[in-house]
């Protein structure tokens, strides 16, 4: 992604955002289905260390955080339809690997466990909203200067704040390697190959 890109127009076709449309179901959907499962598995025995690892990574503990992170994640749809489904998929991978694997080894280092949900893949990809897409309007509200990008860093702000310590990790690891993706030229030439997208 280069930067600075403008936006693209928030009227654009669902086509042009898949990867952002499969974040948002993933994240509104999974929490159903953890909340199904748990209920049953009271009665069954231990889930494994793979159900575990992945209801960690993707569901958030309550619908209303379920709720804001979808309607984070969909706001962000601007930078899919920009840079186009492939080379965002590859961002979300790319980010979703490395701020995982930070909030992993900084979870270690800290003796904090990161909390539940997509943290480290939202706040990667609100570095790249930050680099790359420019305000397009400003205003002031009570003496305070603000911009069309205010109210979603505001949401995102919550997120980073709602369970302590535990989301500041999770946050921060997003950032870190946000930061590290759009400093690295060979991280930004991975892409999803077309035919996923397609299939998307």
């Amino acid at each position: 992604m280069s930067s600075r890109r403008p936006p693209a127009a928030a009227a654009a076709s669902p086509s042009a955002f898949p990867f952002t449309k499969l974040l948002v179901f993933l994240t509104l959907g999974l929490i159903v289905t953890s909340r199904m499962l748990a209920s049953r598995a009271k009665s069954s025995a231990p889930s494994s260390v793979a159900y575990v690892v992945v209801a960690h990574a993707l569901t958030y503990p309550s619908l209303g955080e379920a709720l804001l992170a979808a309607l984070v994640l969909y706001q962000l749809r601007v930078m899919e339809v920009a840079c186009g489904p492939s080379k965002y998929g590859g961002l979300v991978v790319c980010c979703g690997l490395i701020g995982y694997g930070l909030e992993a080894v900084l979870g270690r280092l800290v003796d904090v466990s990161g909390a539940s949900g997509l943290h480290p893949v939202i706040f990667s990809l609100l570095v790249g909203y930050f680099l790359d897409v420019p305000r397009q309007s400003r205003f002031s509200l009570f003496g305070v200067g603000l911009s069309d990008k205010s109210f979603l860093y505001g949401m995102a702000g919550w997120l980073a704040v709602v369970h302590g310590g535990r989301s500041l990790l999770s946050a921060g690891s997003g950032v870190i390697g946000g930061y590290l993706y759009w400093g690295s030229g060979v991280l930004q030439r991975v892409a999803v190959p077309e035919g996923l997208v397609a299939w998307l």
